[in-house]
């Protein structure tokens, strides 16, 4: 981490050296404007081309740079999914990859409806966790195998700052780790009011991130929305 702090602080400033105009640019346009002779123009246009030429060749320097960058927080993650495969092993750690997609792809799906609904009857789910496990119950049977699919056929790019989950699974499998904590149970179980702290989180999240004016009278018990939801899906 502290090589890449040092190679981003150099981004930076490769960033600013090709991009940046700066006093020279200034007196060489200053230059051009002003001066009436041709062999001064010769040499002016001389420079303007050194000077081209010297960011084209720091451009290149940067594009090495950020890859390099690129790569040092590829790494990172890398190293974090280590540290994760060793307390929970290998196995959890693919699996978790895999669920944090399919509930990306559930999020997108419920908010889709969750949108037509507000625009509707300007109502909303108490809480947008339990309004999603209905969703899934909902899904069809192939849902959790597209999600995979589009999951593990993910390739990253040169400049891409995290590895494809696909990568991140097979460096987990590569490493093999057993793990130390194994417990099967759901994350619930770590609050000690679960239910109305995700009914307090779903009204902040409607007014803070959302920007939506929503009073106590517009929302409503999950369940109470799955005959439209699951008819519009």
């Amino acid at each position: 981490m502290r090589f890449g702090y040092v190679i981003n602080r150099v981004d930076q400033w490769f960033v600013r050296v090709v991009y940046a105009r700066d006093s020279w640019d200034e007196t060489l346009e200053d230059w051009s404007n002003s001066v009436n002779d041709s062999r001064l123009t010769l040499v002016l246009a001389c420079a303007h081309i050194a000077v081209w030429f010297s960011r084209q060749v720091l451009r290149l320097l940067m594009m090495c740079g950020h890859a390099a960058s690129c790569f040092l927080s590829r790494q990172m993650e890398f190293h974090a999914d280590s540290c994760a495969a060793n307390v929970a092993g290998s196995e959890c750690c693919e699996s978790a990859l895999i669920r944090v997609r399919e509930l990306a792809i559930l999020h997108s799906i419920a908010y889709q409806g969750l949108q037509q609904i507000w625009d509707k009857k300007h109502q909303l789910p108490d809480s947008i966790p339990d309004y999603l496990v209905n969703l899934e119950k909902r899904m069809p049977v192939e849902f959790q195998d597209q999600a995979r699919n589009t999951l593990l056929n993910e390739t990253p790019g040169l400049w891409a700052t995290h590895p494809s989950a696909a990568q991140r699974i097979q460096k987990a499998r590569q490493q093999g780790a057993v793990g130390v904590f194994h417990v099967e149970l759901p994350a619930s179980v770590l609050f000690d009011d679960y239910a109305g702290i995700s009914k307090t989180v779903t009204i902040m999240h409607y007014r803070q991130n959302l920007q939506l004016v929503v009073t106590p009278a517009m929302v409503k018990p999950a369940n109470s929305f799955f005959k439209e939801t699951a008819a519009s899906h």
